[in-house]
């Protein structure tokens, strides 16, 4: 399909805007192993720029219909940075710009991330790659090495994001202005926070994604300026640190375990 679809662009005569696809593979042969590489990345693409963002964006609507308070800062910040008519600002060409400026409202979608990330990650180690880690045995407290050649080694983004070691006493909590605490963040693991992997297996729309959910909390903050109010119904989860919370389940990435069923009203 993809070499067909190449082909057809590439016909002589044929005046139409090229693909990013097609422009991607302007330099290149389709060989196979080309083929075989856009194909993948066009899967990554389309699954997690639809399933996982739609994840994020629902966890979204429920961590600030829980949090006013974060709310009413992101629209302070909004009306800052963006003015009143917000439409107008993104859709410029100073856009960009002004997205990247708005420091909170990224706060709260990393914050979202961490407590409600899209997906875990696996790691498989090669036979004789002679890999292994020292832990610490609970029963005893001694070290003891274990070696991890041939073991398939699932990354849980739910327990890192969450561990009170890394993130302190609060690591349960909704709170976005950590992200904003220098000297708090310097403190934690490079690694700690892993809603988009990291390294070589980081997402390829990790930018993407977090313009794109900056461009719906702009739009959301203004709407509810205008009286927009949304509250979560149906199931209001187990009761997690004093407070009731709605958790995720695993169909391939995690997803809300009722579909986050909300009711939505305009004052």
């Amino acid at each position: 399909m993809l070499k067909s679809g190449l082909n057809q662009e590439m016909k002589p005569g044929k005046t139409c805007i090229p693909s990013i696809l097609s422009l991607a593979t302007l330099a290149d042969s389709l060989t196979p192993a080309l083929i075989r590489s856009v194909s993948h990345q066009i899967k990554t693409f389309m699954f997690g720029g639809e399933d996982n963002l739609a994840a994020l964006i629902q966890w979204l609507f429920y961590e600030l219909a829980r949090h006013a308070p974060a709310l009413k800062r992101m629209q302070e910040e909004h009306a800052t940075v963006l003015g009143s008519d917000v439409k107008c600002q993104i859709r410029s060409s100073k856009g960009p710009t002004l997205l990247s400026r708005l420091a909170y409202t990224t706060a709260i979608i990393k914050e979202t991330l961490r407590l409600h990330p899209p997906a875990g990650s696996e790691r498989s180690i090669p036979p004789g790659s002679n890999l292994s880690v020292t832990i610490s045995d609970p029963a005893t407290g001694e070290d003891r090495k274990m070696l991890l050649d041939g073991s398939c080694i699932y990354i849980n983004h739910m327990i890192i994001h969450r561990n009170p070691f890394v993130w302190g006493p609060d690591a349960g909590a909704f709170r976005p202005e950590r992200f904003l605490d220098e000297e708090y963040m310097a403190r934690i693991p490079l690694g700690a926070w892993r809603a988009f992997e990291r390294g070589p297996r980081a997402c390829i729309g990790k930018d993407l994604a977090m313009l794109e959910a900056k461009v719906l909390l702009v739009l959301l903050g203004q709407r509810a300026r205008e009286g927009l109010r949304w509250e979560k119904v149906g199931y209001r989860g187990m009761e997690i640190d004093g407070q009731e919370e709605v958790f995720d389940i695993n169909v391939l990435t995690h997803q809300p375990v009722d579909g986050m069923r909300m009711r939505f009203w305009q004052e």
